[in-house]
């Protein structure tokens, strides 16, 4: 006697046959072309010859997807995903406020407004225009913070770390993903846009030529931000430009949020604008 063995049931939620049209599928699909879109990000945690590689031509297969997406639901949930992904962090900050209920809020928040910006690039009739339009989406800067910036195409691979490099990343997904043009001119096109967006020369880093002091006050977040320990911070911090100062040091750098407030119209203000007169701050 033989044990017969089925395990379909426990996976029943496998379609036999792949049903295209699935709202899953289409989660799946445009999730997938958020991944593309993200990959530079997530690929940097693997720092290796192959992945820094292979980052921006994931990075045009994702854009060639977006193109091949043909209705302004889908646009929405690839800005809404690629929101997400770039911007789930910023939510974190709200639990050092005693705000924990925001921190899955605000990257659904963001996502929705990166969802409804897609959207709007799709109501451009023609698809290069659809393709400038989320080109174009890296120039929006609301609160002064360089959101969506495309160049993070560039941060791998052989593209130059510049707006040509990032130009010549976007043509060449729309000329693969083109359909109107004949194989060979497209290989052709292709090739003389990789090699126009090739970073022949290795940027050399620029050295600081300035006497400098660096501030590492050691914090952690979650006392950082707590409302007494405030005062006692910032005046540590105050003491410390001003032993910049008695060392004749040229600027002063503080680390990030180094004032756990908002200095406008409070005496920290005052007292850094006045010390900014001896030393760049």
């Amino acid at each position: 006697m033989k044990l017969k063995l089925n395990f379909l049931p426990y996976f029943s939620f496998i379609p036999k046959k792949l049903n295209t049209n699935s709202i899953i599928f289409k989660i799946i699909k445009v999730f997938f072309i958020a991944i593309l879109l993200s990959n530079s990000i997530y690929l940097s945690f693997f720092e290796n010859i192959f992945t820094q590689t292979i980052s921006p031509f994931l990075a045009i297969w994702g854009l060639v997807l977006l193109l091949k997406s043909k209705n302004s639901k889908q646009y929405f949930w690839i800005g809404f995903f690629v929101g997400i992904l770039w911007f789930w962090w910023i939510g974190l900050s709200s639990i050092y406020f005693n705000l924990n209920y925001l921190v899955p809020i605000i990257p659904i928040i963001i996502g929705f407004i990166y969802g409804l910006l897609f959207r709007l690039c799709y109501l451009l009739k023609f698809d290069f225009l659809r393709l400038c339009g989320i080109f174009c989406i890296s120039f929006i800067h609301p609160l002064g913070f360089d959101w969506l910036n495309w160049g993070i195409f560039t941060v791998y691979g052989f593209f130059d770390p510049s707006y040509r490099g990032i130009i010549c990343i976007f043509l060449i997904a729309y000329f693969i993903y083109e359909g109107y043009i004949s194989r060979y001119y497209k290989i052709a096109i292709v090739l003389i846009l990789f090699f126009s967006g090739f970073q022949y020369n290795e940027k050399q880093a620029q050295t600081l030529n300035l006497n400098y002091k660096l501030i590492n006050t050691n914090i952690s977040q979650d006392q950082k931000f707590l409302q007494e320990n405030l005062k006692s911070n910032s005046d540590i911090l105050i003491q410390d430009i001003l032993q910049a100062i008695n060392e004749k040091k040229e600027l002063v750098i503080l680390p990030e949020t180094a004032f756990a407030f908002d200095l406008k119209n409070t005496k920290y203000e005052l007292i850094l604008k006045e010390l900014s007169y001896k030393i760049t701050i």
